[in-house]
């Protein structure tokens, strides 16, 4: 008895004067000097415009026309050869679109019109090249995004992140005392204690999460050698009587790809250990996003699921850090099976100062694997007598042309995050090239009638990011 009263007298002074971190203290001190507040709401009220109050000229209107009914049959030289591009010295053919943030709306226009001077103001370049061999042709293709974010440095954001990381850490969980909520019931406690810190802040934005998404598990505090820390395991699925009713083109959307794909991403340390793991099975109708945390630092695990405290992935950290990209589709659609196989990426992650840095490259595409019988009936091989190769051919023969773009320098993609003075600019860029076969031809056309989200959806989507950025400015007005 003795020993029981002295824990529990051990345990509630240790929850007495832990100073328990919460997202309010991790949003307000952020940005130091700057408001994060401020910020977080000059950001969410640009998600609103984007979403509700979102307007285009009728050059960008014709031109997003036309781009939709191109890509239905992923028509590059039709692409190439239209009026809405323009030949530049490089013997690249271009076209321009910027974005500009008014007070009461964000306007599209084509062409670079105007200078980026407000917040979320943003320019993107589309680039074009047409390579003709003997018997194929080919396109690079380069997209270039620049966006205005005023004082949001990179600096600030990877604070944020590491400090809304803290709040899982399992001292601070434990010392958590916000009273239950009804927000997902199957979590229990201690696990539930930051869910319910959250709905405790942020309460509007809390309950629409969870009128539409349901969680099977969210984390468990752990401890290794002696030392705590935060397995994050999201496990859930969509609410689909609630999302019936807010969001029905959406529902029927959700319908229509269940079963269709599963989606598979890993992202590695230099040494093997995963950092992160994201998986979407529409089969079993199911999202998990998993990873470790410590004192707001990723914690990589083995081949035997131990946390390497020693190698913690710090966002902050003055620097350059590898990482290591493994993705997979696994897609099942009339009656085909296609699969991917593992696609390898290589990254750098690298801060200075203000400035954040992020570069990839693909660096491995296996062969891929088709198989099954069209609509259940035809099988593959039937398919393949209708055009010049079969199917698996055309697909890897694409895929190689992706891994070894414009001449071997590869399918890569940056984003810099650089500030000078007081203004903030996010740069980011992809460069690619496609092969133009049946392959490409056909997966697009079943992209289109299977997996595209059409107009209503679209619309359903960006009322869903409305509402979103609406409650998120309530509950930021309430600080």
């Amino acid at each position: 008895m003795p020993r029981f009263a002295c824990f529990c007298f051990f345990a509630f002074s240790f929850n007495a004067l832990y100073p328990v971190t919460t997202f309010k203290d991790a949003i307000r001190n952020f940005a130091s000097p700057q408001n994060g507040v401020t910020l977080l709401k000059e950001s969410a009220n640009l998600l609103y415009l984007a979403s509700e109050k979102i307007t285009y000229d009728d050059k960008s209107k014709n031109f997003f026309h036309f781009m939709n009914n191109a890509l239905e049959d992923f028509d590059f030289a039709r692409i190439y050869n239209s009026p809405f591009l323009n030949l530049d010295s490089t013997g690249f053919k271009t076209i321009a679109l910027t974005g500009k943030h008014y007070k009461d709306k964000y306007v599209v226009s084509f062409g670079k019109t105007q200078a980026l001077d407000t917040f979320g103001d943003t320019s993107a370049e589309y680039r074009m090249r047409q390579n003709i061999q003997p018997t194929q042709t080919a396109y690079t293709t380069q997209i270039e995004l620049t966006t205005n974010l005023a004082k949001f440095d990179a600096r600030s954001f990877v604070r944020l992140i590491e400090s809304l990381l803290s709040i899982y850490d399992a001292e601070n969980s434990i010392a958590i005392k916000t009273p239950r909520t009804g927000f997902f019931p199957q979590i229990g406690a201690p696990e539930r204690h930051v869910l319910d810190l959250a709905a405790h802040d942020f309460p509007q934005t809390t309950q629409l999460f969870a009128d539409v998404l349901e969680l099977k598990s969210f984390v468990s505090l752990k401890e290794f050698n002696k030392k705590r820390y935060t397995e994050i395991a999201i496990r859930g699925h969509f609410r689909m009587d609630s999302i019936k009713k807010q969001f029905p083109h959406f529902y029927e959307y959700l319908r229509s790809i269940k079963n269709l794909f599963t989606l598979e991403l890993y992202i590695n340390d230099k040494k093997g250990q995963n950092l992160f793991t994201a998986i979407l099975n529409t089969q079993q109708e199911e999202f998990f996003l998993g990873f470790s945390t410590a004192n707001g630092k990723i914690l990589p695990k083995n081949s035997k699921g131990e946390v390497a405290f020693k190698d913690a992935f710090s966002l902050t950290e003055k620097g350059s850090q590898k990482l290591y990209v493994a993705a997979r589709a696994f897609i099942r659609v009339y009656g085909l099976k296609i699969d991917t196989g593992y696609i390898s990426l290589f990254s750098r992650y690298q801060t200075y100062g203000k400035n954040l840095f992020i570069s990839g490259k693909i660096t491995h595409i296996p062969e891929g694997k088709i198989s099954g019988a069209l609509f259940g009936v035809v099988p593959t091989w039937v398919i393949d007598l209708s055009i010049p190769s079969n199917l698996q051919t055309l697909m890897n023969q694409f895929s190689q042309t992706l891994l070894k773009a414009n001449n071997g320098s590869g399918t890569s993609a940056t984003l810099k995050w650089v500030s000078r003075n007081t203004k903030a600019n996010l740069h980011a860029s992809l460069t690619t090239e496609f092969l133009e076969n049946r392959f490409i031809r056909i997966g697009m056309k079943i992209w289109v009638r299977r997996f595209r989200p059409n107009p209503n959806v679209q619309e359903d989507i960006s009322r869903f990011f409305s509402k979103l950025s609406q409650a998120f400015l309530r509950d930021l007005n309430s600080f």
